[in-house]
């Protein structure tokens, strides 16, 4: 509908919020911000593919590695990740289990 002053946007995979997430936490955001993402993105893990689970952990841990101890919500999805990457161990190549160390 028009004149609602707003637009529809289709949801982030969890990769962009994954992206989106690592973004935040760098830019210094505001932890409603923070907590919103990664909420979102805890409740999308389970539909994640193996293959995007390290680039996942990735965006999350660039961003995010100094908000860990002040975030508890970062700080569980870089460990549900992680469960995630643990699971799937035997899906993922070498490289990428090297690269999620």
């Amino acid at each position: 509908d028009e004149g609602q002053g707003f637009e529809s946007h289709p949801p982030l995979s969890p990769l962009a919020l994954a992206e989106r997430l690592g973004q935040l936490c760098k830019q210094g955001a505001n932890e409603t911000q923070v907590a919103a993402t990664a909420e979102a993105l805890l409740s999308m893990l389970g539909t994640m593919q193996p293959e995007e689970l390290v680039p996942a952990l990735g965006q999350v841990l660039s961003g995010g590695r100094r908000r860990l101890a002040r975030e508890p919500l970062v700080l569980e999805v870089v460990e549900r990740i992680g469960d995630q990457v643990a699971a799937h161990a035997g899906d993922l190549s070498t490289l990428q289990l090297i690269g999620a160390l």
